[in-house]
């Protein structure tokens, strides 16, 4: 329950700097399971977003969630000061450039193979550059992977 009352809190705290109270908050995310899924009906549910709405619940504001692809939803969260941005991973490259309210889950990252490539005793970041990685256009990977010189267009 602390951890819910500190959200609304920061909620507050994030829209009393502006001359007055939203109306309505204007929330985006992208599909990314189960923490964001959108259903055949357009409801949104998941992991991260009943989180969310029980934070905008217990603020009683109302608000509309959007699912878009995630430059989209990065943009339009941009264009009104009452939107907000889930989920989003806390990268020091942009920390800077939002108000982070509350943490929705841990996330770790991590390499998969197929069932039917062998066992190697030792992954080390350098070996991957013999096999072919899959980075689904997410940013944060890629730059990890240009910065480890393990990028190939």
């Amino acid at each position: 329950m602390q951890y819910i009352i500190g959200s609304v809190i920061g909620i507050f705290s994030v829209f009393s700097a502006l001359a007055a109270a939203p109306t309505k908050v204007d929330i985006y995310t992208e599909h990314f399971p189960p923490y964001q899924i959108e259903q055949k009906n357009g409801t949104i549910t998941g992991l991260a977003t009943d989180i969310v709405r029980l934070i905008m619940w217990e603020a009683e504001l109302s608000y509309q969630i959007y699912m878009l692809p995630w430059t989209r939803a990065k943009a339009f969260s941009k264009k009104s000061p009452y939107s907000l941005l889930y989920s989003i991973a806390r990268t020091e490259q942009r920390e800077a450039n939002h108000i982070w309210i509350a943490p929705l889950c841990e996330l770790k990252v991590a390499f998969y193979k197929r069932a039917d490539i062998a066992d190697q005793q030792e992954w080390e970041i350098w070996k991957i550059k013999q096999h072919v990685v899959a980075v689904a256009g997410h940013l944060t990977l890629r730059k990890l992977f240009k910065s480890t010189r393990l990028y190939r267009r």
